[in-house]
């Protein structure tokens, strides 16, 4: 879908992020439930696409069960 959309291109995550994010996605603080939705909410595709890196601080707003907490508290 966003490639048919013109102009807009995915933010530049450095390497040393995309690594880290991917042993974070594979971690023991994540649920198994969690894991199995990854395929549905493709969070290293979602958090590259907002420029995401280790230098940030992240707000999640509303958090409920904390899908993304495990993905961003270990960053």
């Amino acid at each position: 879908m966003l490639a048919a959309v013109p102009g807009i291109t995915l933010a530049d995550m450095d390497a040393a992020t995309e690594a880290k994010l991917a042993d974070v996605l594979q971690g023991p603080q994540r649920s198994a439930g969690n894991k199995a939705r990854d395929s549905w909410r493709h969070p290293l595709e979602t958090l590259k696409f907002f420029g995401v890196n280790q230098a940030m601080t992240v707000m999640e707003v509303w958090p409920e069960a904390g899908w993304y907490t495990e993905v961003l508290a270990p960053l």
